[in-house]
């Protein structure tokens, strides 16, 4: 059903003969100038910028309408999207909503129940101890690390372990899949930044992205060739779970190229943003001493120095709640945009059919008016008792309503997991150069590496 327009009033926000001086200034410090133009205008502004003009809304009211309560009204087809099509493809995380959607939607689900996802913590467990030994190493010798590459690292091998039973090696980086990774969203990151130049023009910079999307996608259609060739062992991982997996109403599987683009899409999100929420929640440990102590005691208290189980997960408060607190300040993925499929209404403007809808979770993060000192690191905000009463719109890590994320119980399950583990075992001491500037390029990664030193427990 279409949203009834309440207004006919325009828009606010820079005029369009400003196009070039706003597209300059949002590539130049996106969530300065977003900031800016949300104080400036209000939590609803239309921004002209080159190639992507769009409607920026920052109300925990206006985004739950888009995500969950219209959701039918606004959909994937966004520019933004357009733009990383050539990673994703039609993956569940891009392809455009509808029957298609629904049906990619019903075939993946089973792979992410609870009881799959408790299958999966051993692979989750074993590879934190593989990370925890070589930086008993490290401790030993006084060598600091920089979390981010080693998070980055033991999440790229569990979701590679999952994704489909390749172990590429406790040295993830120097695998030939992790090399082309590496390159291939440095590039991507570089082109996001300025999306001027269409990715097929041959530059430098898009021919090395095109060599390294070449090389993974070699590397999955070679699996996926084993698989239906036989001379691969079903070891309960999510292609071969996928490849067999038939839509309940039509009893279609999926065609290789839906398997290379759902196997992308789940590399993407399951290790990027894994590593990032990972890394800045040290950060914010290091910062905050008190908080790790009071979350050294929940796990003392809960877990002792044992293996931790997923019974154990909803014992853990305080940690879900550091991890909750570290996502809300430092979101991985901090823009969403969809496209307005009808004519509607946000904050009180109509709003154009065929407009991009964007918005920061970041920014939504820290609007004042749901969020009490913003930008104080405050993990008590998420008490059980507290949370219950978050606005649905106000706290979108994960996104909301049919679309959030499908991998987020298996994302929130490894970060649990790992964090406990690192927890048990040592102490942290910052040895990184301060202040830390954010810099939102795919995801919100610090400018400078966060290095620490590690003292056991």
């Amino acid at each position: 059903m279409a949203l009834a327009p309440t207004s006919t009033s325009t828009i606010p926000g820079p005029g369009r003969s400003g196009s070039l001086s706003t597209t300059l200034a949002f590539q130049r410090d996106p969530l300065g100038f977003l900031s800016k133009m949300l104080e400036q205008y209000g939590n609803v502004v239309r921004l002209p910028v080159l190639g992507m003009p769009m409607v920026v809304i920052n109300h925990p009211d206006d985004v739950k309408k888009v995500l969950q309560d219209n959701h039918v009204d606004f959909d994937k087809d966004a520019a933004i999207f357009e733009l990383v099509q050539p990673l994703l493809g039609d993956g569940l995380i891009s392809v455009v909503g509808g029957a298609s959607w629904m049906s990619r939607r019903r075939l993946i689900q089973p792979s992410f129940h609870r009881k799959r996802i408790e299958d999966m913590t051993q692979v989750m467990l074993s590879h934190s101890e593989d990370m925890l030994r070589r930086w008993s190493g490290f401790a030993a010798d006084g060598t600091d690390i920089d979390v981010g590459r080693e998070m980055s690292q033991i999440t790229l091998r569990i979701v590679a372990r999952t994704l489909f039973a390749v172990d590429i090696g406790a040295e993830g980086a120097t695998h030939p899949y992790a090399q082309a990774l590496e390159v291939m969203m440095k590039e991507l990151s570089a082109f996001l930044q300025f999306p001027i130049i269409p990715l097929r023009a041959p530059t430098p910079g898009h021919r090395r992205f095109w060599k390294n999307i070449r090389i993974m996608d070699g590397f999955v259609y070679d699996m996926i060739g084993r698989y239906r060739a036989g001379t691969a062992e079903n070891q309960g991982d999510l292609l071969y779970m996928l490849m067999n997996a038939q839509d309940a109403d039509t009893g279609e599987k999926m065609d290789d190229r839906q398997l290379r683009d759902e196997i992308t899409s789940f590399l993407f999100a399951g290790h990027e943003t894994s590593a990032n929420a990972l890394t800045w929640t040290i950060q914010m440990l290091t910062e905050h001493p008190d908080v790790e102590s009071r979350l050294r005691e929940e796990i003392d208290r809960v877990v002792g120095d044992r293996e931790p189980t997923m019974a154990d997960l909803p014992k853990l408060s305080y940690l879900t709640a550091v991890i909750n607190e570290n996502l809300r300040v430092n979101p991985p993925i901090w823009q969403i945009m969809r496209h307005a499929r009808v004519d509607g209404e946000l904050g009180g403007y109509r709003i154009p059919a065929g407009s991009n809808v964007f918005w920061s979770p970041y920014l939504v993060h820290r609007n004042p008016d749901f969020w009490p000192d913003p930008e104080k690191f405050d993990p008590d905000r998420f008490a059980p008792d507290l949370a219950r009463g978050i606005h649905k719109g106000a706290f979108i890590p994960f996104s909301a309503g049919p679309r959030i994320c499908i991998g987020n119980t298996f994302a929130m399950t490894e970060i649990q997991l790992i964090l406990t583990r690192i927890l048990q075992r040592f102490r942290f001491e910052s040895r990184t150069e301060q202040p830390l500037r954010k810099v939102p390029n795919i995801s919100l990664w610090p400018d400078k590496p966060i290095r620490i030193a590690l003292q056991p427990r």
